[in-house]
This record gives C-alpha cells, structure tokens and sequence, in this order.
C-alpha cells in the first residue's frame, strides 16, 4: 500500500512538472531528468558547465534546478533586454539621479580614492614596521582589514582597523561582531540550501535557518548604523542617500546592503 501511494505521488508531481513546462512559454534549453532537472548537467566548475550550453542554446536558456525554474542569461545584450522589464517609478528615478549627480560623480570618485590612498598608507607602515621588527607578516589579514577600512569609510564615516581606529572598547566590539556577522554570511552563502531548490523540504533545511538568523543580525546592524549621528563637513554614503530617497529605512538598508555585498566580495576575494 506504502508503495502504491508513493509511485502516485510520484508520478502526480512528474505530470505537474511536465505540465507546467507546456503551459509557459519558455526559452529554449536541455531536457531535464526527474526530481533533479538539469543538475546533473552542471559539473564541478558551474559557469564552464553554463557557458558550454550556451553555445548550443543561445544568450537566454532555460533550466530547472530541482524544481525550481532558472533563467541563464550569457551575454550583455541579452541581459539589457531583461533589464528593460524592471519596473519604470519613482524610486528607479530617484536611485538614477542619486547616482548621477552624486555616486558616480569625478568628486566622489576623487574622494573615494583619496580614502583608498589613505588606507594603502597605513598599510604601507604597517608593513615597513613588521619588516624592520623583522616580524612574519599574514598578508591577508592586512588586505582584509584594507578592504573593511575603505568601505567602512566611505559607507558610514568608520575606521574599524588600524592605527586610526577609535580604541573605545565599544568601537572594538562593533568591530568583531561585525567580523563576526560577515564571516557568518559568507559561510552561509557558500553552504548548500535544500529549500533554493526543492521548496517543499524546507522542513529539512538548516542553512535557510541559519541564512534567517544571520539575516536579522545585519538588519539589526544596518538599522544601528542608520540611527547613529555622522558629524561632519563631508557627508557619507547613508546621508547622500537618504537626502535623495528619505528616510524609508527597508529601502535604505536595501542599498546599505547592497554595498557591504560588493564589500563582502572583495574582502573574499582577498
């Protein structure tokens, strides 16, 4: 009996699938297996696996990861045309002109890269002190703290590494628990997630619990980081933006997260 309602819900859940599939009109792409759709088709290195079907299906093909339905886009023009469906208001005007007249501008640029030097500065003595003391230096620990340094300060007017870092203890411990929070991030991100693909066994799921938990810890975060007081002539990311959009905090920390991403990247990538 076990059997009989399993091979029925078995074949209930393919027949769905299979008619889904007809029912949309959807790019070209490989055919795909039971349950696992196109995932055995993606080797160990993903994008070679991806750039490879793209040369037989074309700039926009369709894939479906467990049951969960993928767009590949493999080519600029294509990704213009997707881009071209994004929604045309009030906001996307604002977010454009913010970024027009102040993000993007040969000012900001000129001040973003002084911070930039500043920081390969201290770097620099850093570096020249260890190797008069004749110390072993970790090089990546350096870089990662660079990295930290130029976004943190152009982000939200903070230096959280260095000589120049404030010594409140307070200050130190924002510091490591904002380690803390980004290692857990990126630990997440990187961990495989059943419920990305297979949604209907979320129950099983510990990453996307772990993802939620570190989630409300950078929301909590991003809101403390948009209540502080930022003296000073030169305003910051959080002012710039804010001026533009108001004080909508889940779209404030939409772009505040945003850019620590791009930062999260870059420090990985050291």
């Amino acid at each position: 009996m076990f059997w009989a309602v399993a091979l029925f819900l078995f074949s209930a859940f393919i027949l769905k699938q299979w008619l889904s599939s007809k029912s949309l009109n959807l790019p070209p792409g490989p055919r795909g297996l039971p349950l696992i759709g196109h995932f055995h088709l993606l080797g160990r290195l993903p994008h070679i696996s991806l750039q490879q079907l793209s040369k037989r299906y074309g700039p926009l093909f369709h894939l479906r990861l467990g049951s969960v339905p993928v767009f590949v886009v493999s080519s600029p023009e294509m990704a213009k045309e997707s881009m071209s469906f994004s929604p045309y208001g009030d906001y996307w005007k604002k977010l454009r002109k913010l970024c027009a007249t102040e993000i993007f501008t040969a000012k900001r640029v000129s001040m973003n890269t002084q911070i930039i030097r500043d920081e390969l500065w201290e770097l620099s003595g850093e570096l020249l002190r260890a190797s008069k003391a004749g110390q072993v230096v970790g090089v990546r620990p350096h870089l990662r703290a660079l990295s930290f340094n130029v976004m943190t300060r152009i982000l939200m007017k903070k230096t959280y590494f260095g000589s120049k870092a404030s010594g409140d203890p307070a200050i130190a411990k924002e510091a490591s628990n904002f380690i803390a929070m980004i290692d857990e991030i990126l630990e997440v991100g990187a961990a495989f997630s059943i419920t990305d693909y297979f949604p209907y066994l979320s129950w099983l799921d510990l990453v996307s619990r772990r993802a939620k938990v570190a989630g409300d810890k950078m929301n909590g975060f991003l809101q403390k980081v948009l209540d502080e007081q930022r003296p000073g002539e030169v305003p910051d990311f959080v002012e710039i933006t804010r001026s533009h959009i108001g004080n909508d905090a889940v779209n404030l920390r939409a772009l505040l997260m945003v850019s620590y991403e791009s930062m999260i990247f870059s420090v990985e990538l050291t």
